[in-house]
């Protein structure tokens, strides 16, 4: 099991912080090693504070393959959604209401306020053949908003 960043989720990277509005925060990663199962993709950090009010992904195709994962934070790496079959569904939305290539949505984990720092992640639960280079990619953009009281 490995840990891997999306380019603006890297482990030195600043968390991007506009106090008090709406924050969208773009990502992309593109798989230059072969995923395995029980791997993590930390999309998008969230600060202290935040409340995650939507998110897109994209899984491409991750190679053509019939790779699942799970979509989660640092608490529960299913908090928002599990058996999400990436040759199934090209996009994932929070916006979805219904979502046909997964096992379990978590309707209504959304909107999601953080009192501690946290990350939204994809895990992954199957890894097929294949699962590197440009047709191996993840992007999309998380949505949040920051509050301070004080």
């Amino acid at each position: 099991m490995a840990t891997y960043y999306s380019d603006i989720a890297g482990v030195n990277d600043p968390i991007i912080d506009h106090s008090g509005g709406l924050t969208v925060v773009p990502f992309s990663f593109t798989a230059a090693v072969a995923l395995v199962t029980n791997d993590i993709l930390r999309l998008v950090k969230l600060p202290a504070g935040a409340t995650l009010i939507e998110f897109l992904i994209d899984a491409g195709i991750l190679g053509a393959s019939t790779t699942v994962f799970n979509i989660g934070d640092s608490g529960s790496s299913t908090r928002f959604s599990t058996g999400v079959v990436a040759s199934a569904v090209s996009r994932i939305s929070s916006g979805d209401v219904l979502v046909a290539a997964a096992t379990g949505s978590a309707h209504g984990a959304l909107p999601r306020r953080y009192t501690a720092a946290d990350d939204l992640r994809l895990t992954f639960t199957t890894v097929a053949t294949g699962t590197t280079g440009a047709g191996a990619f993840v992007k999309g953009h998380v949505k949040y908003q920051t509050r301070f009281d004080g």
